[in-house]
Formats: structure tokens, sequence, C-alpha cells
């Protein structure tokens, strides 16, 4: 048995630190006091490297193991290991649960974006957007869990002000049974197209987010609910993945002026009571290729429905790229108060974009700071452009009819960092176009 038993060590440190140890249990402290529990070990949070095995302690037989009192916490035992019972006051945190009480392997990480624009004829400024914190974690091979916070606007959530805003964006579990089905359930979410899912600001090759996923897919989507995703290979090129949830469903706060932004669900009650279903497949016929439809539907009040249909396309060739995306909906109209207004809810919408991509990276720009000279031979550029529009409401003609277009260019010195700057035109018959130059920095970490 280890010289380093949870007793000694916990005594040993708390009396005289790790130099009263013997050396054998002084060299166990210094290389496992560096992070998370798992069998047997501590792994540092975020440690990719492959560890030796170490066998866990033997336990000792059940019939001389110490009564735990729940009215003190206290072992029979000095020194008992608090993984003993949770309810021993001598774990890290005394009676309180921490999260180093329970056994996983985790990493917290996230991303951040800075942005800047300036309007044709507005005002400039600077905008401190988003900052996410994910955290994930392995309880075991096939128990995963994940959340992630979002942060907008530095979070300055005031009366009134919409100023700031702070939300859990995701938190879910994932059990998996095999490749083929995970079960899934929490805030998730919606798999509809790519940019919903997709959307982190490191992830995504501009600024700015296609028109349509503002509106008629407005992203970022979630909802409450349960459902299962997997993967299958038919054949040794072709892949095909799937995600299908029940979940509450969206509110009957859909207006021509704004889409399907509002009606995003509350994650505490189903306004309706009726549950909402939503999937999407995607095939890969070979490497470089996606072909995905998605599909949605569901009661927005007690007796009214929205249905969407949507599909999306990825095709890599080289340096190019190529991402589409196109969504119908149609809804059974009706109204709803806001205050004292009665909101008219259109009966279609429609959204769109194409977007091209070209990555390179000139030569004689490795001899600078931004690539080999800098230390990134990975650095590499990207032209973008960008088409695509959106209606919310098809029935009328009007300034709900915009379209946008996009000419932008990036600069990656790693994947997980990125300047973008871009011009944008967006308009509609009413108030023509209208543009606008805009830049950001993105950081995945």
């Amino acid at each position: 048995m280890s010289l380093a038993t949870p007793s000694t060590l916990l005594v040993a440190l708390l009396v005289g630190g790790v130099s009263s140890l013997p050396a054998e249990a002084a060299d166990e402290v210094q290389q496992g006091l560096r992070g998370d529990k798992t069998e047997g070990r501590m792994v540092a949070v975020g440690d990719d490297r492959e560890e030796e095995a170490v066998d866990a302690p033997e336990e000792e037989d059940a019939a001389t193991e110490p009564q735990v009192t729940r009215a003190t916490g206290k072992s029979g035992r000095q020194g008992a290991s608090p993984q003993m019972d949770r309810t021993s006051a001598s774990g890290p945190g005394g009676r309180n649960i921490t999260s180093f009480d329970r056994k996983a392997q985790s990493r917290v990480g996230g991303y951040f974006d800075n942005e800047f624009v300036l309007p044709s004829g507005g005002r400039s400024t600077f905008k401190a957007h988003r900052l996410i914190l994910q955290t994930s974690s392995y309880l075991h091979d096939n128990l995963l869990f994940s959340s992630e916070i979002e942060y907008e606007y530095g979070a300055q959530i005031q009366a009134n002000s919409g100023d700031g805003e702070l939300k859990i964006e995701q938190a879910w579990a994932d059990y998996r049974i095999d490749d083929l089905l995970t079960l899934r359930g929490g805030i998730v979410l919606m798999p509809i197209g790519i940019i919903n899912v997709l959307h982190d600001s490191d992830f995504r090759e501009t600024t700015t987010r296609p028109l349509m996923t503002e509106q008629v897919i407005p992203s970022t989507w979630m909802d409450t609910g349960a459902g299962f995703h997997g993967l299958a290979y038919p054949s040794d090129e072709v892949q095909v993945t799937y995600e299908a949830y029940v979940s509450n469903g969206l509110s009957q706060r859909i207006s021509a002026a704004d889409g399907l932004k509002h009606a995003r669900p509350s994650f505490k009650d189903d306004n309706n009571g009726n549950k909402a279903l939503t999937g999407r497949v995607a095939v890969s016929p070979w490497l470089g290729l996606e072909l995905a439809t998605s599909g949605y539907f569901g009661r927005y009040d007690g007796e009214r429905a929205l249905s969407l249909l949507g599909g999306d396309v990825t095709w890599t060739h080289g340096p190019f790229e190529l991402a589409g995306e196109y969504a119908r909906i149609a809804t059974e109209g009706g109204s709803w108060l806001n205050g004292t207004e009665v909101v008219a809810v259109p009966t279609g919408m429609e959204g769109w974009y194409l977007e091209g991509r070209w990555r390179f990276f000139p030569e004689w720009l490795h001899g600078t700071f931004l690539g080999r000279g800098g230390g990134f031979p990975q650095a590499t550029m990207a032209l973008v452009g960008r088409y695509g529009g959106a209606d919310t409401d098809l029935p009328t003609a009007g300034r709900t009819d915009r379209t946008e277009l996009l000419v932008g260019l990036n600069y990656r010195p790693i994947q997980t960092f990125v300047a973008k700057w871009e011009l944008v035109r967006r308009g509609d018959p009413v108030t023509g176009p209208q543009d606008a130059l805009w830049s950001s920095i993105a950081v995945g970490f």
C-alpha cells in the first residue's frame, strides 16, 4: 500500500506541510496535487497527455470501516478519507461539497471577441461583445457534461438599459451508448443549419453573422429539452450524422419586425404545454462535402403551429470553401399583445446566404512578425465574400425583405486567434442600402 494514504497526507499537510512527510509520500504529494480527481490519481485540468495508470489505494475491510456521524460530519477515526462519506468535514471544503469531491476530468475554456463598427454617415463605436466561459467534464468514458455561460457587453445588467446580458447558453449531459446513439438532456442548441450550432467567434470567418441568422433562425437559438444524436458510417467514405430533440418550443412573440428573435423560449416554463420537435440529418459522401436538412415543428400558442424546413451545405476543396444555408418558415398566423399593441404573427418567412472563402498566406509575409518571423509558421489569411437575404413577412412586400453583401479579410497567426475586417452593405426596398465597416479580434482559449 502507498505510504501517502489520504489520512497521512491530510494530517501532514495541516501540521507541517509537504516537508514533514516521509520522502516517498512527499513525492506523491508534489506529483499528485495537480487538478481533478480521476481513478487512482490526480490529473491536471486540460492536460491531454497520456498518464501512466496508477492503482488506487486498496480499500480497507468493510468491517473495520469507521462509522460517520451525520450530526458532526466527523468520522470515528482521525484522518479518515473524505471520500468515504461526503458528509465528512475533513474534505477540501469542510462539509461543503466542492468539485474536488467529484471524480471528473474537467476543462475550462471559451472564447472572447471585441468589435469596432463604423457605419456610413453614423457614429463609430467599440463593442465589448462577448466573453464566453465553457466548462466540460468527462465523468466516465461514456458520460459527458458541458456548459456555456455568456457575458455580453460586459454583463452590465441594468434596469431598462438593455446594455448587458448574462445567460446560460448551453448546459447538457450526454450518456453515450455507442457511436450511433448518445442520449442528451438539458439546455441544448437547436440543430438548425450551420451557424446556430457552430457560431463561436473564433470559428466564424466574419465579425457579423449572416442576416438570416439574426431573425429567421435567431442565433443563438437554444431550448430546454431532451433527445439524442449519433453518427454512422455506411461505407468507408460515407458518414451520416443526426440530432433530434423534444423541447418546450417557441412562444407566440413572433413578428414581422423581429422574426423569431423574441420568440425564443423560457428555460423555466412552457408557455402552452405543447412540445416541439427539432432535428437535423447530415450526409458526407466524401471528405470535404456535407449536405444536410433541418426541421422544426411546434405550437407557439395553444392552437397555432409553426413549421420550419431548412437545408445547408459545406464544401471544401484545397484552399477553397463554400458554405450556405436556406430556411423557410410557415405559421398559422394569429396575434399577441405587446403591452397595449396588437402584434400580428406573419404567416411566412424565408432566409438564405452563400459564403465563399479562399485561404492563403503570401510567402513574402513569412519573414515578418505575421508569419514564421514572428513564430507563426501555420499563419493563414482568408478572403471572404457573402451574399444573402431574409424576409420576415413573405406575404407583404416592403422593408421586411432585406439583403446583405459582404466582402472581408481575416488573419490567423494560429487557428484560435483571428483578426477580421469587412465591408457590409445591408438594405431593403424602403430605406435603401446602408454601408458599414466592421472589424474585430476573436480568441478561443
